[in-house]
């Protein structure tokens, strides 16, 4: 079985109602040539995310969060958040996790479901 490609994963989440939009390789910060208006470009239209791919094909994928249709992020690419993250699986075991290109680490929850905190 073959490694699904970035284009595969976003069409994939566009499929699951998640608008996507592309973000610089390995960052985080939109793609203004593909997407001037970030977040806000974010769709599900299967041809508009096979250009951009197509133009870009290892453009990152953003998501936007807090949305009816999607979800919120706890992130914790920090060392120091480590902890924190642990603890997070521990109590609550079901939520949804990911592990980023840059070694950094996602857990997803149901939009307002949870208080946005900063530990920087």
């Amino acid at each position: 079985m073959s490694e699904p490609t970035l284009l595969g994963t976003a069409l994939a989440y566009a499929r699951r109602g998640w608008p996507v939009f592309p973000v610089e390789p390995r960052g985080k910060e939109p793609l203004g040539a593909l997407a001037p208006h970030g977040f806000k470009d974010a769709t599900t239209d299967q041809l508009t995310i096979r250009r951009w791919w197509k133009h870009t094909p290892d453009a990152n994928i953003g998501i936007p969060t807090g949305l009816p249709e999607t979800f919120d992020v706890g992130d914790f690419d920090k060392a120091s958040r480590l902890a924190l993250y642990k603890r997070l699986l521990a109590e609550l075991p079901g939520l949804p996790r990911i592990l980023t290109g840059s070694g950094g680490r996602h857990v997803l929850f149901a939009p307002g479901a949870h208080k946005s905190t900063t530990n920087k």
